[in-house]
């Protein structure tokens, strides 16, 4: 069985920005020197540490315990990375619950706001 909606939209919305900065990043630490790129590739890593398993459960909900996905893998991310100097900004428990929202108010208002987050780092 896949994820219903809301959730559906919300973990495919999670997917779709940590790829998103995780090639940002990529690109980003093939200029910068060998510290500052272990980092980046250190919040690569855990950017795709933290989707990885949400791929997977999408298409298998019925063995997806939700809250235990969320608490993990998102809030894990988010907790590591809040108190640290990150590279890129992104926080995926904030993704996840605009990725609830555009079901529940206007859609095009959540895509205008990722399309201008997203302009200030490709200029």
């Amino acid at each position: 069985m896949i994820a219903p909606e809301p959730y559906l939209n919300a973990y495919l919305l999670v997917v779709h920005e940590a790829v998103l900065a995780s090639r940002f990043l990529a690109s980003k630490a093939l200029h910068v020197d060998a510290v500052e790129r272990a980092l980046y590739l250190e919040q690569i890593a855990d950017l795709q540490d933290a989707i990885h398993v949400v791929v997977e459960l999408l298409n298998k909900w019925e063995d997806c315990d939700e809250p235990a996905l969320r608490k993990i893998y998102l809030k894990g991310f988010d907790a590591k990375w809040r108190n640290q100097t990150q590279p890129f900004p992104i926080s995926l428990m904030t993704i996840f619950q605009q990725g609830l929202l555009a079901k529940s108010n206007d859609a095009q208002t959540v895509e205008k706001e990722k399309i201008g987050f997203w302009a200030k780092f490709w200029k």
